[in-house]
């Protein structure tokens, strides 16, 4: 079994003190200043706190600004830390969204089909929500496939 440091903290126990800090307009102004712009990949396992902090100092001024890269899709697996309705503010607070809709690891016949299974008249909502919809995917045209 694998032992941490001493000083190793655990994201629970230290979460309250960045959030607390953020309380202070002063200690916000500080870090926008200093970091303007802020990137979270793998959005789709971060909870409400954690969101929470990454607004209020990306979101602080006008100079600043916040990507958020994440699959919504992926967020529905609250054991890997997702909150899938952090997930949902965030997109509703979101100045714009894109998405990749080709796919460049999937065979184009797996594609076809999911895309038929999602897309289907009728069908529930796959992933267990309404706020999280089904983008079908492509084959990108410039992708060609190695024999």
């Amino acid at each position: 079994m694998r032992r941490w440091p001493s000083c190793a903290r655990a994201w629970p126990a230290i979460a309250p003190k960045p959030a607390a800090a953020l309380d202070r307009p002063a200690a916000v102004a500080t870090l926008a200043r200093r970091y303007r712009l802020g990137v979270v990949d793998e959005f789709q396992d971060t909870d409400a706190r954690q969101y929470a902090i990454f607004a209020r100092i990306f979101r602080a001024t006008a100079t600043s600004g916040l990507f958020l890269v994440g699959d919504p899709k992926q967020a529905i697996y609250r054991f890997r830390g997702g909150d899938i309705h952090a997930y949902a503010r965030a997109a509703r607070e979101a100045d714009a969204q894109w998405s990749l809709a080709g796919n460049w690891r999937a065979d184009p016949g797996l594609i076809t089909a999911i895309n038929a299974l999602f897309e289907r008249p009728g069908a529930p909502h796959p992933f267990g929500v309404e706020f999280i919809a089904y983008v079908p995917s492509h084959l990108p045209a410039t992708r060609t496939l190695k024999e």
